[in-house]
């Protein structure tokens, strides 16, 4: 029940930050940091691909239990992966409908990608396969980042036009990127995205080694002081590869993993060891159907909500209080909307998946 509790904060916390009532009143905890550095909302992304990483351990698990082959399960993979980056080039078709300027990437397109590469890896290494690989991912990350020269530029610049990823993504993909000359989740930057998911495939197979029974307080210990080293060296790092959600530099890998490990361990101690439910239960609702809500809730923000906040916004909520709070009554009521939604589909047992 905790995976799927952090799935649903996870997919609250990104609807209540794409959608607020106006954005030229935030508050800054609910925006991106504006190049270095971070906010709540940089940790969104990240936690979503270790949640996916946890989780690819638990469904092959189960799936090679039914007699499933590793065959079948490589080629499902690729399917839900290119499945998962057509529908997020869909949505961004919907924002903008010409073929001329259509961005490939986004964030459908980044977990699909990384599922790709991460589940596959899941299926045929090992737990000390896979630390080994996250690691050479951060650290080979790094070194390009580095000390690879850009054109007309030079090594080891790290600003948001000037950098190896934002040259690679500008040359391959012109004229199709989130800003003119970047997009945060373009194509190197997918490899330490990779090593976020593997993080969690590491975590999930801890948890695997318990699954007849509670895993064990000391095994708990262990994960927890794992994720406290994983944020003081990626704070460390820092000093030297930035924190940069944009560029999702290895620091940031290990900051934003440190922290889903101890937060995921904090919602499995509450819910699966103590029973602390109660408070869990509305977050299940969106957790158990995290592909349809994101998709279907970034659709009606694009299509229908502009018009509805239009007449409604200006009349019924600015005059509430500051522009700030009501901009975030307006957010939390969306995700309120589809917390409905999910529990909806969840009492009707309706679970759509790939």
């Amino acid at each position: 029940m905790s995976l799927d509790v952090f799935r649903g904060m996870t997919i609250a916390a990104m609807i209540l930050v794409n959608n607020p009532g106006s954005w030229k009143a935030v508050y800054p905890p609910l925006r991106h940091a504006v190049w270095n550095g971070w906010t709540p909302t940089d940790l969104i992304f990240p936690f979503f691909l270790f949640i996916a990483g946890v989780s690819v351990v638990f469904s092959f698990a189960g799936r090679k239990a039914r007699g499933e082959s590793r065959k079948y399960l490589v080629l499902h993979v690729l399917w839900r992966g290119v499945v998962l980056i057509a529908i997020g080039i869909l949505l961004n078709m919907l924002i903008h409908p010409a073929w001329n300027g259509l961005r490939f990437f986004g964030v459908l397109q980044r977990i699909g990608l990384v599922y790709i590469f991460a589940a596959p890896l899941t299926l045929t290494t090992k737990p000390r396969t896979r630390f080994l690989i996250t690691a050479v991912l951060l650290l080979g990350y790094w070194l390009l980042m580095i000390l690879v020269p850009v054109p007309g530029i030079g090594r080891n610049q790290l600003t948001p036009t000037g950098n190896l990823a934002s040259f690679i993504d500008f040359h391959l993909f012109p004229g199709r990127l989130w800003r003119t000359t970047w997009d945060p989740e373009g194509l190197l930057s997918t490899l330490p995205a990779i090593a976020s998911a593997l993080l969690g495939t590491l975590v999930g197979d801890a948890f695997l080694d318990s699954a007849r029974s509670r895993i064990s307080s000391k095994r708990i210990t262990q994960l927890v002081a794992a994720g406290l080293v994983a944020v003081v060296l990626g704070e460390l790092w820092g000093f030297e590869f930035p924190i940069n959600k944009n560029l999702w530099t290895s620091s940031y890998v290990l900051f934003t993993g440190g922290l889903a490990i101890m937060l995921f361990l904090a919602c499995y101690w509450t819910i699966d060891v103590k029973g602390w439910t109660r408070w869990a239960r509305a977050f299940v609702f969106l957790g158990t159907n995290p592909l349809a809500i994101y998709a279907a809730s970034d659709i009606v923000a694009v299509k229908v909500l502009p018009s509805i906040k239009a007449f409604a916004y200006p009349r019924w909520f600015a005059p509430l209080g500051p522009p700030a709070a009501v901009s975030c009554l307006w957010a939390a009521g969306y995700v309120a909307l589809w917390w409905i939604a999910g529990w909806i589909m969840y009492r009707k047992a309706i679970f759509i998946k790939l």
